[in-house]
């Protein structure tokens, strides 16, 4: 044998020669140039005219000076794999993508990823990708769920891994982030309107969606006065719209507020409508608050005529300085008044109180009395509030005597003349 097995090569029985011998064909010649022959038959040609056929070891040595491979029965060079190369392609179209890679596969199986950046964002929801003319097949994202319009923003490298069906999104696009970039107002008494706010992404059932850029609207229809009601987006055959009903709301399995019982719907927002079934955003009356990017409230009213009461304990001086107002459960309300009052008979005591929904708020009394009949007595009070619970609130003036008639101005507050009794109130979510 050429070799032992080990790579050793020896040569053949009568050697080595010793001088005196005969150099015949058959007795040492034949064998030796055969066997000769045959080692070298077994080594590689270093043009490539003879191929292993058994694996090679290296013995913990490289091949160098290697080119790039252009073939998929070729292996990579360290430096396309560190380039990307055998993930990366071009491509066009933003719905129907094609893509072209080389060298690229023969056919799709599970587990191949390719990376690229898209020519421009998709404007569908069903959006495909064929690689090498071998197929169209669906991108989704977050498993079978479809893309929504923009997840493959243009400029922005995609990472797509082929399932064996599909090609699901995993990096790159719309892949569950960002959530709750949006805000809820009233923009008349009749229409909410869900609009973009420092981006566009709302997570509804468990997927990324975006919100037009101009907007979702909700027209008021058969709804009652003087109701509270939640407003939840929810997709619709692929378009995202708005629902507004009484059903409360609670924390989905994501960590995403949510419909109760009903995870397709996202919270955004919540109203109150008014005696006349409208949608209201006024400062004596602040009945639509977002639950995304809330701008916060506030609210001011007066009286527009004197006050007056002669009850020796607490009563509301009037409901129309009331500043009605909805809140949610984690909100920071801050109330505020400031005025005066008059006595007609001295020296009894007027006091002033403010209240939440007919409850005294400690903290924010005050008294006082004059030496004359009719003499001034001031009040003010500034005070933040938490704990008040999800829902309607209204946020009034109470007052009390010591005798006599007690009266809490009132007229036309303006600028110039800013001296009737107010109160004013703020509250942030």
């Amino acid at each position: 044998m050429p070799r032992n097995g080990s790579g050793t090569y020896a040569l053949p029985p009568s050697n080595p020669t010793v001088p005196g011998t005969v150099i015949s064909s058959g007795g040492w010649w034949n064998p030796t140039s055969n066997d000769l022959a045959t080692a070298i038959t077994q080594s590689l040609a270093y043009d490539g005219q003879t191929v292993p056929i058994a694996n090679l070891p290296m013995g913990n040595f490289r091949h160098t000076n290697v080119a790039n491979a252009i073939n998929r029965n070729e292996y990579a060079t360290y430096g396309q794999v560190q380039d990307g190369q055998p993930q990366w392609m071009t491509v066009t179209g933003t719905d129907t993508i094609l893509g072209t890679i080389a060298p690229g596969p023969t056919g799709y199986v599970a587990g191949q990823s390719f990376r690229f950046v898209p020519a421009g964002p998709n404007t569908t929801n069903a959006v495909t990708l064929n690689i090498n003319a071998l197929g169209a097949k669906n991108i989704t994202k977050n498993g079978t769920n479809p893309l929504a319009p923009g997840d493959l923003a243009g400029g922005t490298v995609i990472e797509v891994i082929y399932d064996g069906t599909r090609f699901q999104l995993m990096a790159g696009g719309s892949v569950l982030t960002g959530h709750g970039q949006c805000r809820l107002a009233a923009t008349s008494t009749t229409v909410l309107k869900l609009s973009p706010f420092n981006g566009s992404s709302l997570i509804i059932g468990g997927v990324t969606q975006q919100i037009p850029s101009a907007g979702v609207t909700y027209t008021l229809s058969g709804l009652a006065a003087s109701t509270l009601y939640y407003v939840y987006a929810f997709m619709n055959a692929g378009t995202m719209t708005l629902e507004v009903v009484t059903t409360a709301h609670s924390t989905g399995t994501n960590g995403v507020e949510i419909k109760t019982g009903d995870a397709t719907r996202t919270l955004v927002g919540m109203v109150r409508t008014n005696g006349s079934t409208l949608f209201a955003d006024t400062a004596t009356q602040r009945f639509t608050r977002s639950y995304f990017n809330d701008p916060g409230i506030d609210g001011l009213n007066w009286f527009t005529a004197n006050r007056s009461t002669t009850s020796g304990s607490f009563v509301e001086l009037n409901t129309e300085i009331r500043i009605e107002f909805i809140s949610w459960a984690d909100d920071v309300v801050t109330l505020g008044g400031a005025g005066i009052s008059t006595q007609t008979t001295a020296p009894n005591l007027n006091s002033t109180v403010a209240a939440i929904d007919g409850t005294l708020e400690i903290g924010t009394y005050s008294a006082g009395y004059g030496p004359t009949n009719n003499f001034g007595v001031p009040y003010s009070f500034c005070k933040p509030r938490k704990g008040l619970s999800e829902g309607y609130h209204y946020f009034t003036l109470f007052g009390k005597v010591g005798g006599g008639t007690g009266t809490w101005s009132g007229g036309a507050v303006t600028t110039s003349n800013p001296d009737g009794c107010t109160l004013t109130l703020s509250a942030k979510h």
